[in-house]
């Protein structure tokens, strides 16, 4: 590969990973819909896995990383939680050697973590530090985990079991599996101008790209959030529409991107594009449609209106039906250093969980909160402001030797909401 093909590479493979961060750095529901996971970072040397009891209204404090720790996903049937721990490797000699990433399955109820796969990845610059959050994803049964690779485009399928590496899939960029479970959507970064979407069947490990981009029905930027029907026959994919420049009359035709984010759906048989509704009036940044209920949530940034402080730009939770009509911001007016990100949609389409990252100037910290589609209100359940309500950890002996020197569990403490 040349080195201009590798430095295209690069760029579209930091710009893609980012995207992927900004899809998995969220609050996830059980199947059930009766418990919501997450990892929050306090200060630079502590992560803790939590999980919400939306019935009993307490928060349990399963497991606390001192090296990082990535966001967790549910398994199919709710009774393991998979996350990714990442631990700096250094050496006299050079320093920074990379990272180890190893993937746990951890209990839900006493936070017994399981090390299921480990390996090492290259060494990113400081500014980089945040992309580190694989995101693990569950098979149809809870057979096999996803895995992304961090600062690589490859993703293993795992045997749940075992932990054996069933297949190492490489030039795989954002993957997201299916509401089936049985296919995964990825990108297929071609060069820095170029690429292509992909869908692989988990079942007959065949893959296939569906789309090109660009081409003359389908014309972006670059991809900002790929995310699937609750039927899993579309993906929902965002981006910037490109249009045709105006050039001298013996000039090769180009193309600019447009100023505003468009959404489309992308039909996984024949790869057919279509646009889902009217351009939006900002920048998105994650995607999630509800598998009930007709609705489509996102994280959009908007540039403020002409004399509210300039070019300044507010982050927020986005709602529409699932037709692209009925757009409405949900999450409250706030500072214009708040961030509302990340939404995700319970298992019945009800209700949604979002992050807020508050100004650290004013009320420090990040808050998960639940909102209501039916009465359109939201309720904070965790802060992290609030963090000093809860208990304190005495963590046990962690029974996997291996797991030891990067997780400790804790005994499932519970505690009041942190108001």
């Amino acid at each position: 590969m040349t080195a201009k093909k590798t430095t295209a590479l690069a760029v579209l493979l930091l710009v893609s990973v980012v995207a992927y961060l900004l899809a998995c750095s969220q609050a996830t529901w059980s199947p059930d819909g009766k418990r919501i996971a997450f990892v929050d970072q306090y200060g630079d040397h502590e992560w803790i896995l939590s999980v919400w009891d939306t019935e009993a209204a307490t928060l349990h404090r399963l497991l606390k990383s001192t090296t990082g720790m990535g966001p967790p996903s549910w398994s199919p049937d709710g009774k393991q939680l998979a996350v990714v721990n990442f631990t700096d490797l250094k050496t006299p000699e050079n320093g920074d050697a990379g990272h180890a990433f190893r993937l746990y399955l951890v209990s839900p109820t006493d936070g017994t973590p399981r090390l299921l796969g480990e390996t090492n990845g290259p060494a990113a610059k400081p500014s980089d530090k945040s992309i580190f959050e694989p995101c693990p994803q569950w098979t149809e049964g809870g057979k096999m985990i996803a895995w992304p690779i961090p600062q690589t485009s490859q993703v293993r399928l795992v045997d749940v079991e075992s932990g054996r590496v069933v297949k190492i899939i490489d030039n795989a960029l954002d993957p997201v599996i299916s509401p089936s479970r049985k296919l995964m959507a990825m990108l297929e970064p071609a060069d820095s101008k170029s690429g292509y979407v992909a869908v692989m069947d988990l079942e007959k490990m065949e893959r296939r790209t569906i789309l090109r981009m660009p081409t003359a029905e389908f014309r972006v930027k670059a991809t900002e959030a790929l995310t699937w029907s609750p039927d899993s026959s579309q993906i929902l994919i965002a981006g910037y529409p490109m249009k045709k420049a105006e050039t001298p009359q013996n000039e090769a035709e180009q193309w600019v991107a447009d100023e505003t984010c468009s959404i489309w759906t992308v039909t996984v048989s024949d790869g057919k594009v279509a646009p889902l509704g009217k351009q939006l009036p900002g920048e998105v940044s994650s995607l999630d449609w509800a598998l009930k209920g007709g609705h489509i949530a996102m994280t959009m940034k908007v540039k403020a209106s002409q004399g509210d402080k300039g070019n300044s730009e507010h982050n927020g939770v986005w709602l529409m039906k699932a037709d692209g009509t009925e757009l409405r911001r949900i999450d409250p007016t706030r500072g214009e250093k708040d961030l509302a990100i990340f939404p995700t949609f319970s298992p019945d389409g009800s209700r949604l969980t979002y992050r807020l990252m508050q100004d650290k100037d004013q009320d420090p910290g990040m808050t998960v909160l639940i909102y209501d589609l039916a009465t359109g209100k939201e309720k904070s359940f965790y802060s992290e402001a609030g963090q000093k309500m809860l208990p304190e950890f005495n963590p046990p002996a962690v029974s996997d030797t291996s797991a030891a020197s990067a997780m400790s569990a804790t005994s499932a403490a519970s505690a009041a909401p942190a108001k």
